[in-house]
């Protein structure tokens, strides 16, 4: 059975943390496991090779630049792996305020958005494929005084225009 990617950071963010904070993610860690033995699909043969772009591939691709932030983030956020992975793998945003600071997480640790809330558009763009700069600055006119809730209405805006171009 494939066990995720966030999956696997927060097993090492666990015990990367203190006692407390391990055990409580290690119930989480347990609990996601519980989830992907309960509803995963063991021995589903390897997707087949896409010659088109595809929101699937896209969001596969937006891993790269948050990876080395993964695990860190969530110890922050305490965000659910399944909730990411829900993300990742189907395109799901979710309303959880965990989610919606993870992204503000990636967002300050990539130095695309300051600790005031301002956008670096053209960084926004350069570090994610499929983020033009067009879109990069459409979406970050964003006005929310809530640093979580801006970078997830920005994480959304950009989501949405790209799910119009390609197909999910």
């Amino acid at each position: 059975m494939k066990i995720s990617i966030a999956l696997i950071f927060v097993i090492h963010a666990a015990f990367a943390t203190n006692a407390v904070t391990g055990f409580s993610l290690i119930s989480n860690v347990i609990e996601s496991l519980l989830d992907l033995i309960i509803i995963g699909k063991p021995n589903q043969p390897p997707p087949k090779p896409q010659n088109r772009t595809t929101m699937s591939y896209i969001r596969k691709q937006w891993i790269g630049p948050v990876a080395p932030y993964i695990s860190e983030c969530m110890c922050k956020t305490h965000v659910k792996p399944k909730i990411l992975n829900n993300f990742y793998e189907k395109g799901k945003l979710s309303n959880d305020p965990g989610f919606k600071c993870q992204i503000k997480c990636y967002a300050i640790k990539l130095h695309f958005m300051s600790s005031t809330g301002e956008i670096d558009f053209e960084r926004w763009s350069e570090l994610f494929p499929y983020l033009d700069l067009k879109l990069a600055q459409k979406c970050s006119k964003i006005v929310e005084p809530l640093l979580c809730e801006k970078a997830y209405l920005c994480l959304k805006c950009v989501y949405e225009s790209l799910s119009k171009q390609y197909p999910p």
